[in-house]
Order: C-alpha cells, then sequence, then structure tokens
C-alpha cells in the first residue's frame, strides 16, 4: 500500500516496475503519445508545472520516464 501521508519528509509515489500492473498500464497511452511529441522536436525535453501542489507533478516525473522507457528499451 501506498502512503498518502503528507508527514514532513518522503511521500510514497507509484512508480510500477512490473509492465501490467495497473498504474504502469495507465501510464503508456500518456507515453506513446508524449513520445510522438518530443520525437517530432529537435531538441526533445518536457517540462512538468503546476501553480497548486499536490497534483501529481512528482508522480508524473517518476513514473512518465519508465513508461518511455517500457514502450522503447531500445531508447
Amino acid at each position: 500500500m501506498i502512503s498518502k501521508s503528507r508527514a514532513e519528509g518522503w511521500i510514497g509515489r507509484i512508480c510500477p516496475v512490473e509492465p501490467e500492473a495497473h498504474a504502469a498500464v495507465r501510464f503508456r497511452p500518456l507515453a506513446v503519445r508524449m513520445r510522438s511529441l518530443l520525437d517530432d522536436r529537435r531538441k526533445p525535453s518536457l517540462l512538468v508545472t503546476s501553480s497548486i501542489s499536490g497534483q501529481g507533478k512528482t508522480t508524473l516525473s517518476c513514473n512518465l520516464p519508465i513508461a518511455l522507457a517500457s514502450i522503447a528499451p531500445s531508447c
């Protein structure tokens, strides 16, 4: 179970390492879309930002690279 505690220090995040885990499957369509957008750019980069805390920036920043790696393991 992932802690949802807002206590000081590290807050639990979803970082699936199992390719068929529910969270991993949910990130894959986003990774496919982002991959196609990033491939079209000369210098691909991505900025994850939000004006409000708790909207998932860290979760996205941790999981999107894992999902990208799962769809293009040679990259």
